[in-house]
């Protein structure tokens, strides 16, 4: 059978779930200024393997259209494209992720970073050979340690700073809360006013508690005291 919950039972559950909510989104507006530390610390590192990629990988991405040469020196003229049998002029073109420049090459790790395609920007580097020389499968392929590197410091633990900044306000709110709670019966996102009331409650409990203490503990004068001979 289906259990009723009461009225009350349910109101109080929503009270809590609506304080679980604004919990959250108090921990998001507090975590501003830790989130806005952490990304300037991710700013500084997508700088440092910027720089890094520009030494390591700048200017190796270009490659010709026709597979069949060396370097940029033989692509030049005509050619025939072996996919759809056509003649095509010999075109020396960069690749569209590449790393020329600090700007370029920090735009191309934030995409690596997403995980979009990361596997073809790697691949791109691996089979780069040198300034103005035509890639070759698995050329270089010990650059691959560069892209593993940065995937698990920039992505997973980046992600997991922004991550626990957030966790870390929301528990602190969530500690502040239990402790007020306990101390006011209201918690500390109550109203001010909520909580004086509540204040204000228990001390007429406290007198009312003490009215009743001493109707007990006073000797009623009614009934004479008998004495032990």
């Amino acid at each position: 059978a289906m259990r009723n919950y009461p009225d009350a039972e349910i109101n109080t559950v929503d009270k809590f779930q609506g304080r679980d909510k604004d919990c959250i989104l108090i921990s998001l507006v507090r975590s501003i200024p830790s989130i806005f530390n952490v990304f300037v610390v991710s700013m500084l590192f997508w700088l440092i393997f910027g720089i890094l990629a520009v030494q390591l990988f700048g200017g190796r991405l270009w490659y010709c259209t026709d597979e069949s040469v060396l370097g940029r020196a033989d692509c030049t003229g005509l050619f025939v494209d072996p996919a759809s049998g056509e003649v095509r002029p010999r075109l020396w073109q960069n690749a569209p992720a590449n790393y020329d420049n600090v700007f370029i090459a920090i735009l191309t790790l934030f995409g690596v970073g997403t995980l979009e395609d990361w596997n073809e920007r790697m691949y791109d580097v691996v089979d780069a050979v040198g300034v103005d020389q035509q890639p070759q499968r698995d050329a270089n392929p010990y650059a691959a340690v560069f892209f593993v590197v940065y995937i698990v410091f920039g992505t997973f633990f980046l992600l997991n700073l922004f991550v626990s900044v957030i966790i870390d306000n929301y528990a602190t709110i969530k500690e502040t809360e239990q402790y007020e709670r306990d101390r006011s019966g209201l918690g500390a996102l109550s109203t001010n006013s909520r909580v004086k009331w509540r204040q204000a409650f228990r001390k007429v409990e406290g007198l009312a508690a003490g009215t009743i203490a001493n109707e007990y503990d006073a000797p009623d004068e009614r009934q004479p005291v008998r004495h032990c001979r």
